[in-house]
């Protein structure tokens, strides 16, 4: 009894380690464990991996206009379309304040830019309603294929940033991707 109980709240600290308590998605180092994972898989099994990041538009200006609990209502709903929309065996996790990032096994480029769209479309339509007044969410998106031969999920994150600043720069709620 007493070692069965020891075993539960071993696993719900392990949950909360790995998990952002907001979302329950992913945090940061759990999605980089799960995406090493992953690369080994791929490289294995000589597949194809996508890999993005999404980043909300003007969301600070949520948090200042109406608040943090409205900031927080946002992102929740966000991860909830994105978890709606994605496949099982997809990666997701928020990996910083309203950024997150999907890994996407076998799936290529071409894929990878029409779920995208797909997500960016979805998270358009969220209907949230903060004091009488609606909020209308967009993000940026970028995407890439990660080669799992030559290098890094850091790496192919970071080239998928760059791609988001491409985005932004090209007047936001759009999907760019660099190769």
């Amino acid at each position: 009894m007493r070692t069965e109980e020891l075993e539960q709240a071993r696993d719900r600290a392990e949950l909360l380690a790995r998990t952002d308590s907001l979302t329950k998605m992913l945090n940061r180092r759990a999605f980089f464990e799960c995406g090493s994972i992953e690369i080994e898989r791929s490289l294995r099994y000589q597949s194809s991996l996508a890999v993005m990041m999404i980043d909300l538009d003007h969301f600070k200006s949520i948090n200042d206009q109406y608040g943090h609990a409205a900031g927080d209502t946002t992102l929740l709903s966000v991860a909830n379309t994105l978890k709606a929309m994605m496949r099982n065996v997809d990666i997701m996790g928020r990996i910083g304040g309203d950024e997150f990032a999907v890994i996407m096994p076998h799936t290529d480029l071409k894929m990878a830019i029409e779920l995208a769209q797909r997500l960016r479309l979805g998270i358009e339509k969220i209907d949230i309603i903060i004091d009488d007044q609606p909020l209308n969410i967009t993000a940026c998106f970028g995407v890439t294929r990660l080669d799992v031969k030559n290098e890094s999920l850091d790496e192919a994150l970071k080239r998928d940033d760059k791609a988001l600043y491409l985005a932004k720069e090209n007047g936001r709620n759009r999907v760019a991707q660099l190769i």
